[in-house]
């Protein structure tokens, strides 16, 4: 994520004011670079747009659910209670807030602009494996350049960039992410402290194995996202359907 690690998690309104300058700015370098302003962000509201966008975000939160899931019954941690109601509201809606517009961010940035901008240079051909490389670094940037964030970071990577070849915008992209992110909030919070009160099992390789087999799973899930979101555009065109959505 490329919000300033300076920007304390519970002042929203100080991330929500950054957000909203990082757009704006967005969106005249992309009018300055001759990109045609949000489209130029990767953010084309073509035919099938929401659909993708809230396909990508169960996927990418489902993904992440199994991860969880794996991790308490291999005892890297055990559920020991579940945090107030207050607490838990307060949480699940800062996830969602927070993580919408910092995965978006990440998403315009490596993904949007890198599209648009193969497109305009002819030069999509290029686009994947750079858009990988760049979400790595940025990734290993702000989490550590062990070898596990950075397989890890490339699967997700690879699993982003590839929605955006198939769909020609950055929405099922940002799903995906978004997704991703608000199941790890929930687990964790914004300070350690998730909605489940957690005891810690010992350190074992097995859970870095287990987190990167897991979320390898995004790779052939999103290939049946897409593919099932074709077959259904197709059947609205066959049946003379119109798609709003």
């Amino acid at each position: 994520m490329l919000t300033p690690l300076f920007l304390p998690a519970v002042r929203l309104e100080l991330r929500a004011a950054y957000w909203g300058v990082f757009f704006v700015l967005a969106y005249l370098v992309a009018r300055f670079l001759g990109l045609t302003g949000l489209s130029g962000l990767g953010m084309v509201r073509h035919s099938g747009w929401s659909g993708n966008l809230a396909s990508g975000f169960l996927a990418g939160a489902a993904v992440y659910a199994l991860k969880y899931a794996a991790f308490s019954a291999l005892g890297k941690f055990e559920v020991t209670g579940v945090m107030p109601g207050a607490y838990i509201l307060q949480t699940v809606l800062l996830a969602v807030v927070a993580m919408l517009f910092s995965s978006l961010l990440n998403d315009v940035v490596i993904r949007g602009y890198l599209y648009s901008a193969g497109q305009h240079h002819r030069l999509v051909k290029l686009f994947l494996p750079a858009s990988v490389f760049l979400y790595v670094l940025t990734d290993a940037w702000m989490a550590g350049f062990g070898w596990v964030n950075l397989v890890f970071s490339g699967i997700l990577g690879l699993a982003f960039g590839y929605t955006v070849l198939k769909t020609g915008s950055i929405w099922m992209s940002f799903g995906l992410h978004w997704g991703g992110n608000v199941m790890y909030r929930m687990m964790y919070g914004f300070n350690g402290q998730g909605i489940l009160k957690l005891a810690d099992g010992p350190d074992r390789t097995v859970y870095d194995l287990a987190g990167l087999g897991i979320t390898a799973l995004m790779l052939p899930v999103t290939f049946l996202v897409l593919e099932k979101r074709r077959t259904a555009r197709q059947a609205e065109v066959s049946a003379g359907q119109p798609d709003l959505n």
